[in-house]
C-alpha cells in the first residue's frame, strides 16, 4: 500500500504575516489603531523572549483583533533604516480578518504606505493510525525540492528534526517539520510543508497587499515546488561516478536520500565534478589526473577526488535534468495542496466591514461619564463632595409630639 493513502488530511493557512508600514505620524500610530484593535502591553522588543528586530525598533505592542490574537507591532524606529517606521507581526491568520486588517490600515491616517515583507505558507499533513508523523516526515522530504536551491541542511531540537531549504534570508525557504515542537501521545501529530517567501520574491507574483489574495493562484505560489525521484536506470547507466568507483557512489547516494532527503542530494552531486565528454586532455601523462591515477593503480571510490582536483574538470548544472523525473506522486501531492489553499482562500460572500473595538468604546463612554459627572458638580460649587444625611434635631420631634397630645 502505497504510503501517500496514509495522509487522512490537509489544511492551509498563513503561519506568520510580517506587514511594513510608513507612517508620516509613527507617534500616533498605535493610539490610531487602537480605535479598532484591543491594545495590550508594550514591552522592550530587545526584553522579549523572540526579540525580531531589536536593533531596529525599541517597543513591541501586542495587540488583538477578533480571531487573531497573537499580533503585535514593532515601532518607535532606533536605527536610520529608510522604508519602515512600524511592522506589524500577525500569527496564524484566516483570509477575512486579514482583509479587514487591510482595511484598517487604510483609514488610519497615520498611515501613508504598507505592504507585506515576508508571508509563511504552510500546509500540513495529518498521518492516520497507520503511519507515524516522523515516518511520514521522512517520505515528504525524500521527493521535496525547490528550484533553485543552493544549500540544504538538518537541525535536531527536542527530539524533533526539522529540515531547512535554502537560507532565511533566501527569497523562498522551505521547512519540513513535525509539529507539537514535544512529542505528546496525548496531541495530534502533523507534518508542517512550510514555505516562507521574502518581498522580492512576493512581488515577482504581485502579492504585496492582503486583497491580492482574492486573485492569487495556487500555481503562482509553488511555481518552484517539484516533487521528483532519481531515475536509476540513468544513474546506473551513464553516471560516471557510478561507474568508476563500482557502485559505492551509488549506495551513498541511496543512503543520503533516505535520510536527508533528494534535495540535499542534488545540491552536492551538482556540484561535484564529472571529466568533459571531449576532453582535449584525455589520457594525457602530465595534465590528465585520472590517468595518473590509473598509472598508481588507484581504483574505485579513490578516483573520484582525483576527478575534482582536475583543472579541466567540470560542474554537473544539469543533474536534475539528467538523473531526476517527476515523482509517482506528484500529481497526487499537488492536488492536495491546491485542495486545502482553495479551501483557505475563498472569497467572501458579502463586502469586508470593519467596526471599532468595543473595549475602546466601553472605556470612552465610561471616561465620558465621569467628566459629565465631574463637570456638573464643578458648576454646583467647589469639590466634589459626598451629600450628607438629613438629621432630625430633637427639639423638633418633641415640638411635634408635645402639639399632638394637646
Amino acid at each position: 500500500m502505497s504510503w501517500i493513502k496514509h495522509i487522512s488530511d490537509c489544511r492551509f493557512m498563513l503561519d506568520v504575516t510580517w506587514i511594513t508600514i510608513v507612517s508620516n505620524n509613527p507617534i500616533k500610530l498605535v493610539g490610531q489603531l487602537g480605535g479598532y484593535m484591543a491594545v495590550g502591553r508594550t514591552v522592550l522588543e530587545s526584553k522579549t523572549k523572540g526579540p525580531h528586530l531589536p536593533y531596529l525598533f525599541k517597543f513591541r505592542t501586542y495587540l488583538s483583533y477578533g480571531p487573531l490574537k497573537k499580533m503585535y507591532l514593532l515601532h518607535d524606529k532606533i536605527s536610520a533604516a529608510q522604508g519602515i517606521d512600524a511592522l506589524l507581526v500577525i500569527h496564524d491568520v484566516p483570509l477575512m480578518p486579514l482583509l479587514q486588517i487591510e482595511q484598517m490600515l487604510m483609514q488610519v491616517s497615520a498611515v501613508s504606505v504598507f505592504h507585506f515583507c515576508k508571508v509563511e505558507f504552510a500546509w500540513d499533513f495529518y498521518p492516520d493510525r497507520k503511519i507515524t508523523a516522523s515516518e511520514l516526515q521522512q517520505k515528504i522530504v525524500q521527493l521535496l525540492h525547490i528550484g533553485h536551491a543552493r544549500v540544504a541542511w538538518y537541525q535536531i531540537s527536542s527530539d524533533r528534526i526539522t529540515h531547512y531549504i535554502n537560507h532565511r534570508k533566501s527569497d523562498l525557504q522551505g521547512k519540513v517539520y513535525v509539529r507539537p515542537k514535544r512529542p505528546d501521545p496525548t496531541t495530534i501529530e502533523f507534518n508542517r510543508v512550510e514555505l516562507t517567501a521574502n518581498t522580492r520574491w512576493l512581488k515577482s507574483i504581485g502579492l504585496s497587499k492582503p486583497s491580492d489574495f482574492l486573485g492569487l493562484k495556487f500555481q503562482q505560489i509553488v511555481r518552484q515546488v517539484k516533487w521528483l525521484e532519481f531515475d536509476w536506470h540513468e544513474l546506473c547507466g551513464r553516471n560516471q561516478h557510478h561507474l568508476l568507483s563500482g557502485g559505492l557512489w551509488l549506495a551513498r547516494l541511496i543512503n543520503d536520500w533516505e535520510f536527508l532527503g533528494i534535495c540535499d542530494c542534488i545540491i552536492n552531486r551538482k556540484i561535484q565534478k564529472v571529466c568533459p565528454p571531449s576532453c582535449k586532455h584525455r589520457g594525457n601523462p602530465k595534465l590528465c589526473l585520472l590517468f595518473e591515477a590509473y598509472s598508481q593503480y588507484q581504483v574505485g571510490s579513490e578516483l573520484i577526488p582525483r576527478i575534482q582536483d582536475c583543472l579541466y574538470a567540470i560542474k554537473q548544472p544539469r543533474f536534475v535534468n539528467d538523473y531526476c523525473q517527476p515523482s509517482k506522486h506528484h500529481k497526487f501531492l499537488m492536488n492536495t495542496m491546491e485542495q486545502a489553499y482553495k479551501t483557505w482562500n475563498r472569497r467572501p460572500l458579502f463586502p469586508v466591514a470593519i467596526q471599532a473595538s468595543k473595549i475602546n468604546l466601553d472605556k470612552k463612554r465610561k471616561s465620558q461619564n465621569r467628566s459629565s459627572h465631574s463637570n456638573q458638580n464643578k458648576r454646583k460649587g467647589g469639590k466634589n463632595r459626598k451629600k450628607k444625611k438629613s438629621r432630625i434635631k430633637l427639639y423638633e420631634l418633641f415640638k411635634t409630639t408635645s402639639n399632638k397630645g394637646a
